[in-house]
């Protein structure tokens, strides 16, 4: 079980951010993923004209502290849409190699998973003629296979249904093409994820529970009206940051997923939710 947070914020009303407080309430959320795993952790900031990456096989508590975390937060501003964050539990790959960390850099894709796949060595070796495995997580394969699906001129929903048909076991996350820094793509199967609508500000915070955001926006005195809802299992949604206010023209799309992995799934979602 890992805990996943993503922002993503339109180009429209940037200039009502109070960045500050995005900086504060980037921090608690990562904080607030503590108790999704605390093997490593890791952000990312992804701005118009950059994309950064830190991860390290440290718990969020201590992660938050280290200067290089400090940097990255204030690399949040104007030009920034989109920030990933992960804390892992880590059960395939070793943590002490960030390789296996997240977000996961499939260069030019990079993305953030919770779940666990039992399909990504037969994958591997299935497409060993169209890539080959940087690490030990069975993440990989997702941001590999859908950057061969980009680069073979399929758009990003379609790459993305084309990438989820073939996976075997729960997913759900974020990826984005580092050629096209405007665009997220998200994904949900198998895990819990919560999506906020934050219309003053244009902006769209998901977390793997709702709780998580709740407590950030309290921690940092932040109060503005949002929306959520959860997306159903088996769905897919497009971020586009030039496209109008993204609160408004957030897209959805259903994936093609494995169905007869739905009662495994299941069960593990019920134990988990039961285990606390």
């Amino acid at each position: 079980m890992c805990g996943i947070a993503t922002i993503a914020v339109g180009r429209d009303l940037r200039k009502r951010v109070p960045y500050e407080k995005l900086r504060a309430l980037t921090q608690e959320l990562m904080l607030e993923l503590r108790v999704r795993g605390e093997d490593a952790s890791g952000i990312s900031v992804i701005n118009e004209d950059e994309c950064l990456v830190y991860k390290k096989p440290l718990r969020p508590t201590r992660f938050v502290v280290r200067p290089r975390f400090q940097d990255m937060l204030e690399k949040i501003g104007p030009r920034t849409n989109f920030v990933l964050l992960h804390s892992r539990q880590a059960s395939v790959g070793n943590n002490e190699s960030d390789l296996n960390n997240h977000p996961i850099i499939a260069e030019p894709v990079l993305g953030i998973h919770n779940g666990t796949l039992y399909n990504d060595i037969s994958l591997f070796k299935k497409h060993k003629k169209d890539f080959e495995a940087d690490s030990d997580v069975d993440s990989e394969v997702i941001f590999k296979l859908l950057r061969m699906h980009l680069e073979r001129g399929v758009s990003p929903k379609r790459a993305l249904q084309k990438t989820t048909k073939v996976l075997d076991g729960a997913f759900t996350g974020a990826a984005v093409d580092m050629r096209n820094p405007g665009q997220m793509l998200m994904f949900r199967y198998g895990r819990q994820l919560s999506l906020f609508r934050v219309p003053h500000y244009d902006m769209v915070i998901t977390t793997s529970e709702s709780s998580f955001f709740y407590g950030a926006m309290r921690k940092v005195g932040m109060n503005p009206k949002s929306k959520q809802s959860v997306p159903a299992d088996g769905t897919g949604l497009f971020f586009d940051v030039n496209a109008g206010e993204i609160t408004d023209h957030l897209e959805d799309f259903a994936l093609p997923v494995k169905w007869e992995n739905y009662k495994r799934v299941r069960e593990f979602n019920a134990w988990t939710h039961f285990a606390g």
